[in-house]
């Protein structure tokens, strides 16, 4: 079965934004996320998050996509975007981490 992720550079960018996008904002690691995706041809990160945050925490995916999702998620548990984001991340690694195993 392949993988639809590369959890090792998942956590690397989780643990080390900064380094990949020059500061911890939000708008910096949406364009970030979109070149990956372009680069890998493919769409599944922002896929599997709008995926997550919809089925699991019941929030859709409006026009303006899944940033818009992260930042309703964040509000609901106090944290900052950012802290969403990677929290929503360690979530999808989690989850197909223990599916390949």
């Amino acid at each position: 079965m392949e993988q639809k992720f590369d959890f090792i550079f998942l956590e690397q960018f989780i643990k080390r934004i900064p380094m990949y996008t020059g500061e911890e904002e939000q708008s910096l690691i949406v364009a970030f996320v979109h070149g990956y995706e372009a680069g890998k041809a493919n769409k599944n990160l922002t896929d599997e998050i709008s995926k997550i945050l919809n089925i699991d925490y019941g929030i859709s995916k409006p026009a303006v996509g899944w940033p818009y999702q992260v930042k309703v998620y964040s509000e609901k548990n106090n944290c900052s975007w950012v802290e969403g984001f990677k929290a929503i991340i360690q979530e999808i690694i989690f989850k197909h981490r223990t599916s390949y195993a």
